[in-house]
C-alpha cells in the first residue's frame, strides 16, 4: 500500500493514485513529464482575498474517466458548500517532476 493513496482517499480527494513503490524507490514516476489537467478549488472571502483550499491533478489521457468523476464531486461539494463562495479551476501543466 502507499501513503498517497490513502492520505488521498481519506481526504475526500475525488480522484487518487496508486503506483508501484518499487518504481518509486527506483527513482521512476508515473506521471513525470506527462500531462496533467491541475484542478485547484478556490474559497472566495471578499473580491481581494481568495484561499486554495484543495489541489489535485489527473492524467489528460484520462480526461474521459475523471472527467465525470470530478464533476460529480464538484456537484457535490457545491451542495454541501451552500454558505461559501467556491470555484473550481482548472489549468494545463506538463511537470518534469511530479511530488505523490
Amino acid at each position: 500500500w502507499n501513503l498517497s493513496t490513502v492520505f488521498g482517499w481519506l481526504l475526500g480527494y475525488p480522484v487518487v493514485y496508486w503506483f508501484d513503490r518499487r518504481s518509486f524507490e527506483r527513482g521512476v514516476n508515473c506521471l513525470t513529464s506527462e500531462p496533467l489537467h491541475v484542478y485547484t478549488v478556490v474559497r472566495s472571502v471578499d473580491d481581494l482575498e481568495t484561499n486554495s483550499v484543495w489541489s489535485f491533478s489527473t492524467p489528460t489521457v484520462l480526461d474521459s474517466l475523471c472527467k465525470p468523476i470530478v464533476d460529480r464531486w464538484w456537484t457535490q461539494l457545491q451542495k454541501e458548500c451552500l454558505n461559501v463562495r467556491l470555484s473550481l479551476n482548472r489549468t494545463d501543466e506538463t511537470l518534469m517532476g511530479v511530488a505523490l
